[in-house]
């Protein structure tokens, strides 16, 4: 039995195939090993079968490679637009500070209260009171048109007052007729539903 096995060994690979250089796994050395191995035993046979399956050989891999056809080279795809912000409140823009110009050294502390600082001036105090400050730091922290907007606000509503008033008695400030027109047409539609 020893003797036979290694005659399979001998014939499996060819000396002639040996002597050439060719690649013992290569598919026609692997063929003529199939066919004579087969043919002596069928229990080695079925072996080489089975590893057969499970690792293909380096000529069926080669193959199939060429067999698969080449893929074109994609185009890169076009980078994905961005999605828009949703619409909402926009987030506040902070504001814009202007480099501070030295002054000197300030001649008052910002604890210092503004009715001290504007003893004489009626008017400011007034503004101040109606701002709510009491100290320079508090004033500090207001812009000149922040302070007019806020103290323009009440005049303002005042002014409409005195507006809506005439124009309910059929009356109306210099050039101000379109608006007394406007705010009765608007009173009577109201008052019609």
């Amino acid at each position: 039995m020893a003797a036979r096995s290694q005659s399979v060994r001998r014939t499996a690979v060819p000396k002639s195939t040996a002597r050439r250089g060719a690649v013992p796994g290569s598919s026609a050395a692997e063929s003529k090993a199939r066919k004579s191995s087969a043919a002596k035993s069928p229990a080695s046979a079925r072996g080489r079968k089975a590893s057969a399956a499970q690792a293909p050989s380096r000529t069926a891999l080669a193959q199939s490679a060429a067999a698969k056809p080449k893929a074109s080279p994609k185009p890169a795809p076009a980078p994905a637009p961005v999605p828009a912000a949703p619409r909402g409140k926009a987030a506040p823009q902070p504001k814009k500070v202007a480099p501070r110009v030295s002054l000197g050294r300030p001649t008052v502390v910002g604890e210092e209260l503004l009715d001290l600082v504007f003893k004489e001036d009626f008017h400011a105090r007034q503004i101040f009171v109606f701002l709510g400050v009491r100290t320079v730091r508090e004033l500090e922290e207001f812009g000149p048109q922040q302070i007019l907007d806020k103290a323009a606000q009440p005049l303002k509503e005042s002014i409409d007052r005195i507006r809506r008033r005439l124009a309910i008695l059929n009356r109306a400030l210099r050039d101000d007729e379109e608006f007394a027109v406007k705010f009765l047409e608007r009173v009577s539609a109201e008052s019609s539903l």
